[in-house]
């Protein structure tokens, strides 16, 4: 187990992953995104999840001093998209 996890969730997706994740989620909660999210799920953000109320910041999320400027009380999450897939990376040489 993964660091002593009793659960885990697998997804086939990243997308149903991230809408998993925000149905996690409490109405009015803060979620500091990645500028570099796939255009899909910024769409599922605001057309599926909109009605919930939930803030978001778009950063750099490599700028840990911008992470620390946009923090507050609300913060319930800080999501970043993997730069690399490995799969590709491996096909592309």
């Amino acid at each position: 187990m993964l660091e002593n996890g009793k659960t885990a969730y697998v997804f086939s997706s990243g997308t149903t992953a991230i809408m998993s994740i925000f149905t996690m989620f409490k109405t009015e909660s803060h979620i500091i995104l990645g500028m570099d999210i796939y255009e899909e799920i910024y769409r599922i953000i605001n057309n599926i999840f909109g009605k919930y109320n939930l803030e978001y910041t778009f950063l750099d999320i490599n700028d840990l001093k911008k992470i620390i400027l946009n923090r507050h009380w609300k913060n319930k999450g800080i999501i970043k998209k993997q730069n690399k897939n490995k799969i590709h990376e491996l096909t592309d040489k």
